[in-house]
């Protein structure tokens, strides 16, 4: 049985979503190989951050305790992910996986923007749903890019 969160609540994931998103892509931008996936991951770590101050700023005045207790210091994210998502032999897994967690966001702000009751968080977070579907066309293409890319690389050295 899952269990039915409060809009509140649903707010706090959110923030905690991109908080979690900026430093995954912006520590990836930092190692990645290509400049293409590099400029792509920095663009992506940017809209994340602007969303975060986005939904900050437009449900302080629905949930004014909410936003003042918000602890806004990013999280680290693990060596692991950081590398598995900016290497580029793993291009095709790595793209794959940023383009599910795109996905995933997609859904969840499609979601919340249904059930939130103020318009305009609710235009905040149709602007936020917009972002998230050009992060999965600009991460497709680019892993067409990079697959075709890595697939030459690695045919060179077989």
């Amino acid at each position: 049985m899952q269990a039915i969160l409060s809009e509140r609540e649903l707010i706090q994931v959110a923030i905690n979503r991109e908080k979690t998103s900026f430093a995954l892509y912006s520590c990836a931008a930092v190692q990645a190989d290509s400049e293409k996936v590099k400029k792509v991951f920095n663009r992506i770590a940017r809209d994340e951050l602007l969303h975060l101050f986005t939904l900050l700023s437009r449900f302080e005045r629905v949930y004014p305790e909410l936003c003042n207790e918000v602890n806004i210091i990013m999280p680290i994210p693990g060596e692991g992910e950081v590398r598995r998502l900016a290497t580029i032999k793993e291009s095709a897994e790595a793209l794959q996986g940023a383009i599910r967690e795109e996905q995933q966001s997609l859904q969840f702000y499609l979601q919340l923007a249904n059930v939130v009751e103020d318009e305009g968080a609710r235009i905040a977070l149709q602007r936020i749903i917009h972002d998230e579907t050009n992060h999965i066309k600009a991460l497709s293409s680019l892993g067409d890019e990079e697959i075709d890319e890595a697939t030459v690389e690695e045919k060179r050295f077989h």
